[in-house]
């Protein structure tokens, strides 16, 4: 699983009420990811890494763009970094809406909010269970 605040588009998509998740993790890892997020009050929106979004990584000039077509741009991302992990199971958590307010929202403060790390917590100490 990792965190990132790659491109500002989840955003665009979902705002800072939620972050993105996606990836090659089997659907009962993500759905528990999913419930440990419910659980502690963090809310995850899922999106598909389907392989048709690579084609928004290729190059004429390089083996592989870091930035994707306009559309779908955390997606893009997420695929990017797939690429890099191999056969790995994994789950990428787009942060960059909850991870820093301009202003405080309901029980998050202004600034920094700390957000996944209740959620990495509850979802972890369940695996270990």
């Amino acid at each position: 699983i990792d965190l990132a605040t790659l491109t500002g588009a989840a955003v665009r998509a979902i705002g800072t009420e939620a972050a993105a998740v996606m990836g090659t993790a089997e659907a009962d890892t993500t759905a528990q990811l999913l419930a440990a997020a419910h659980r502690v009050h963090e809310r995850l929106v899922e999106f598909p890494l389907w392989d048709d979004y690579a084609d928004h990584m290729k190059s004429d000039i390089a083996d592989l763009s870091n930035l994707g077509k306009a559309e779908a741009g955390h997606i893009s991302a997420a695929k990017f970094l797939e690429r890099f992990i191999e056969g790995t199971p994994w789950l990428h958590l787009d942060i960059a809406g909850p991870a820093f307010l301009t202003a405080p929202d309901s029980y998050r403060g202004k600034g920094g909010t700390g957000t996944g790390v209740r959620l990495l917590y509850e979802f972890l100490t369940k695996q270990l269970a």
